[in-house]
């Protein structure tokens, strides 16, 4: 009978491992982050001189919830805090081999 427990958590286990779960609040800020990094590596190549104020900046993110669109994609909305405006926003994330992407709405 313990043989059989135990092969069963063992079971379960791996196929707990195999499920993705939606993204979490530190996955949407880093996806979201490295968009506006690419955004400000874009405006700083227009505009090498680019003042901070030209540069977007992710103060905070609260993520509200998320629902799946696919094996690989969700839908999430977040309170964010981009430089001085706040504002709730849907980002639409894939999961990717090296983690969460933004890949709009």
């Amino acid at each position: 009978m313990k043989k059989y427990t135990f092969v069963a958590i063992i079971l379960s286990t791996f196929l707990l491992a195999g499920c993705d779960s939606e993204p979490s609040e530190n996955d949407i800020s880093n996806a979201l982050n490295k968009s506006i990094e690419s955004g400000n590596s874009a405006i700083r190549a227009i505009n090498p001189n680019a003042s901070q104020e030209m540069l977007r900046k992710l103060n905070s993110v609260k993520k509200i919830d998320c629902i799946k669109k696919s094996d690989k994609t969700y839908k999430c909305n977040a309170e964010v805090a981009i430089n001085d405006e706040n504002r709730t926003t849907s980002v639409t994330l894939l999961k990717t081999e090296d983690g969460w992407k933004a890949i709009g709405n």
